[in-house]
């Protein structure tokens, strides 16, 4: 499985109001990966 996240950080830019994540957003990422169950899960654009 592979997942773009798209501006998944803890530091967020202020040029790019998408990379402000709060704490329900890594809360439903974490309820996707369970569900999904992958062997293998890969990121893309992790902190980009």
């Amino acid at each position: 499985m592979t997942w773009n996240i798209e501006w998944l950080t803890t530091t967020p830019s202020k040029k790019f109001p998408t990379s402000y994540r709060t704490q329900d957003d890594f809360s439903a990422l974490k309820t996707q990966f369970m569900q999904a169950s992958p062997d293998i899960l890969a990121f893309q654009e992790v902190d980009s």
